[in-house]
């Protein structure tokens, strides 16, 4: 099954995705989106996509939160949701 997050940012929709917050773990972990993307399986293109549109399967999740070593996906992941 696969389960999509998406940052809608036109028409005023609510972002789900905090990519902010996705960014500056990646900024923390001292990795480069190319870097990033090779540890995933993925292009850098491919990563640099899926940022701007929000957009992450499952397992790319998964795979953020352990590359990544976020401790709290749901601050990042389901933001509008904690609120």
């Amino acid at each position: 099954m696969i389960i999509l997050c998406r940052n809608k940012t036109k028409g005023g929709e609510a972002q789900v995705i905090n990519i902010d917050k996705l960014n500056g773990k990646i900024a923390e972990n001292r990795l480069t989106r190319e870097k990033l993307a090779k540890a995933m399986g993925i292009s850098a293109r491919g990563l640099s996509l899926k940022l701007k549109k929000g957009i992450f399967n499952n397992i790319e999740i998964e795979k953020l939160v352990q590359i990544l070593k976020i401790e709290n996906p749901m601050e990042i992941f389901f933001e509008n949701f904690m609120s």
